[in-house]
């Protein structure tokens, strides 16, 4: 069945429908980022040893239309992005499960790719 929106609550109805989009995109790559272990997925994930900075990652909505995930520990930058690399490496990104630098990038665009037309269905049915 149809579902009847008066024409001035249009700009309302699309826009729960986004920040709802959204919101539930952030939680996805949050729970991606958090699940995905470099050893497990060809090095596309959190390298895991004493498991810290898996936990680390963190999701705030910024606003009703940004998400954003990330991860603050003091040695995230290096293992996840392979930047700011600490003398010790030789100035080489390393991990022992052999971290992609950049992983995260690769899993938002897996999510934007595969899960955000799933998303949008799936609220799309909700609100029918």
């Amino acid at each position: 069945m149809a579902r009847g929106i008066p024409i001035d609550g249009i700009a309302d109805f699309l826009k729960g429908e986004i920040n709802e989009i959204v919101r539930e995109t952030t939680i996805d790559l949050h729970s991606k980022l958090q699940t995905y272990k470099a050893l497990n997925q060809n090095g596309y994930g959190t390298p895991v040893d004493s498991g810290d900075l898996i936990r680390a990652w963190q999701m705030t909505m910024d606003n009703p239309l940004q998400g954003r995930v990330f991860n603050n520990l003091d040695y995230a930058e290096a293992n996840i992005d392979g930047t700011n690399l600490p003398r010790s490496w030789g100035r080489k990104h390393r991990t022992r499960q052999g971290t992609v630098p950049g992983y995260p990038d690769s899993i938002a665009k897996e999510v934007a790719e595969k899960s955000v037309p799933k998303i949008i269905n799936e609220v799309r049915r909700r609100r029918g």
